[in-house]
Protein backbone atom coordinates (compact mmCIF):
# COMPACT_ATOMS: atom_id res chain seq x y z
CA UNK A 1 0.00 0.00 0.00
CA UNK A 2 3.21 1.92 0.47
CA UNK A 3 3.60 3.23 -3.39
CA UNK A 4 -0.11 3.21 -4.04
CA UNK A 5 -0.90 6.94 -5.29
CA UNK A 6 -3.70 8.94 -3.58
CA UNK A 7 -6.11 7.78 -6.61
CA UNK A 8 -5.58 4.08 -5.50
CA UNK A 9 -5.84 4.49 -2.09
CA UNK A 10 -9.49 6.47 -2.44
CA UNK A 11 -10.72 3.55 -4.25
CA UNK A 12 -9.55 1.26 -1.97
CA UNK A 13 -10.89 2.77 1.25
CA UNK A 14 -14.28 2.73 -1.04
CA UNK A 15 -14.44 -0.83 -1.86
CA UNK A 16 -13.13 -1.47 1.81
CA UNK A 17 -16.14 0.66 3.03
CA UNK A 18 -18.67 -0.51 1.01
CA UNK A 19 -17.49 -4.60 1.72
CA UNK A 20 -15.84 -4.38 5.11
CA UNK A 21 -16.81 -1.37 7.14
CA UNK A 22 -15.41 -2.99 10.27
CA UNK A 23 -11.89 -3.04 8.57
CA UNK A 24 -11.38 0.28 7.63
CA UNK A 25 -9.14 0.83 10.74
CA UNK A 26 -6.98 -1.67 9.84
CA UNK A 27 -6.64 -0.89 6.38
CA UNK A 28 -5.28 2.54 7.74
CA UNK A 29 -2.76 1.04 9.12
CA UNK A 30 -1.61 -1.10 6.10
CA UNK A 31 -1.65 2.21 4.44
CA UNK A 32 0.47 4.12 7.01
CA UNK A 33 2.99 0.88 7.76
CA UNK A 34 3.43 0.82 3.95
CA UNK A 35 4.20 4.41 3.39
CA UNK A 36 6.92 4.26 6.67
CA UNK A 37 8.55 1.44 4.56
CA UNK A 38 9.01 3.28 1.50
CA UNK A 39 10.37 6.39 3.01
CA UNK A 40 14.09 7.01 2.34
CA UNK A 41 16.08 6.16 5.86
CA UNK A 42 16.96 9.01 7.84
CA UNK A 43 20.80 10.28 8.12
CA UNK A 44 21.02 9.36 12.06
CA UNK A 45 19.19 5.82 11.37
CA UNK A 46 22.22 5.22 8.21
CA UNK A 47 24.60 6.52 10.81
CA UNK A 48 22.88 4.18 13.45
CA UNK A 49 23.24 0.96 11.33
CA UNK A 50 26.66 1.67 10.40
CA UNK A 51 27.97 1.77 13.80
CA UNK A 52 26.46 -1.26 15.27
CA UNK A 53 28.15 -3.04 12.85
CA UNK A 54 31.03 -1.58 13.66
CA UNK A 55 31.07 -0.15 17.09
CA UNK A 56 34.76 0.01 17.75
CA UNK A 57 35.30 2.20 14.75
CA UNK A 58 32.63 4.82 15.47
CA UNK A 59 33.83 4.82 19.01
CA UNK A 60 37.45 5.62 17.78
CA UNK A 61 36.04 8.72 15.86
CA UNK A 62 34.66 10.05 19.19
CA UNK A 63 37.15 9.51 21.56
CA UNK A 64 40.22 10.45 18.82
CA UNK A 65 41.60 6.91 18.94
CA UNK A 66 42.41 4.11 16.53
Amino acid sequence: MGGADDERLQTTRAVVQNYLPDDMEDLESLILLGKLEMEPKRKSEIRMSKSETNPKSECSKHCGQR
